[in-house]
């Protein structure tokens, strides 16, 4: 049997393999970094940091539309006077 070299790690497999020009070991290490699981874990502690904010984003904006509230209704009952 003809034999090649692994494009990934050298190593000499067989021409006729179903991984192509991986060994069997590159293509699952190649197969596992191509899983969505793998691809999000860069994502995973961003959102993390994000997410932790939240609590005070959210009271920022209930406070926001309390301001807003008062401001309307005030403008209102003044405009309703007349």
């Amino acid at each position: 049997m003809e034999k090649q070299q692994c494009a990934r790690c050298g190593k000499q497999i067989e021409v006729d393999t179903s991984s192509g020009d991986y060994c069997s070991e590159c293509a699952a290490k190649i197969r596992s970094e191509l899983a969505l699981s793998f691809q999000l874990k860069p994502v995973l502690p961003w959102l993390r940091k994000r997410s932790a904010r939240l609590p005070f984003v959210t009271l920022a904006l209930v406070v926001l539309n309390v301001a807003v509230y008062l401001f309307i209704s005030q403008s209102l009952s003044a405009v309703l006077e007349m």
